[in-house]
């Protein structure tokens, strides 16, 4: 009886890490908070490119202005023939230019769905760890603690995390 006894008084605090999984929770925090990175530097990227397409809207219009400019001047006897000249050098520039608008806005899309695909996964993956990598208690956090001492895996984002109480 005293063994039985003595048994459920060492086991007892170990009870509650029971439901912890470490290893798995280690190595599934740690793609969480790699996905949750990802999405940032995604983020910013689509961000950059939204810029440089902004960027080429803008040369674009400024383009067409001129072109509509020299022709003004061109048909109107107005202008010199560097204005008639000219004509050709912006057609030529509005359709570069377009080409890379259209490329560039099928890109922005690319990356927009690959984004959205990301933080799907990333909420798939914060579900499946919400429910058994949580610690509920101060008494889970330090089981946690000393497994995660135990494992070697104290400076993984899990274990910094719950030792700080961010999780």
């Amino acid at each position: 009886m005293k063994k039985i006894l003595l048994m459920t008084l060492i086991l007892s605090p170990l009870s509650a890490f029971a439901n912890i999984n470490v290893d798995e929770c280690v190595v599934k925090y740690d793609d969480y908070t790699y996905q949750k990175r990802l999405i940032v530097r995604e983020s910013n990227a689509i961000y950059r490119m939204k810029i440089e397409l902004e960027s080429e809207e803008r040369a674009l219009k400024d383009y067409e202005r001129r072109l509509s400019e020299a022709k003004r001047l061109c048909h109107s006897g107005e202008g010199d023939l560097d204005d008639c000249i000219s004509i050709d050098y912006y057609e030529n520039q509005i359709e570069v230019t377009e080409k890379n608008v259209y490329e560039m806005g099928i890109k922005v899309l690319d990356r927009k769905l690959a984004l959205s695909d990301m933080k799907s996964k990333l909420i798939y993956t914060e579900m499946s760890m919400d429910g058994f990598c949580k610690p509920n208690s101060n008494i889970e956090r330090e089981n946690v603690n000393k497994q995660c001492q135990y494992l070697g895996v104290a400076d993984s984002y899990y274990c910094r995390d719950v030792q700080s109480e961010k999780y």
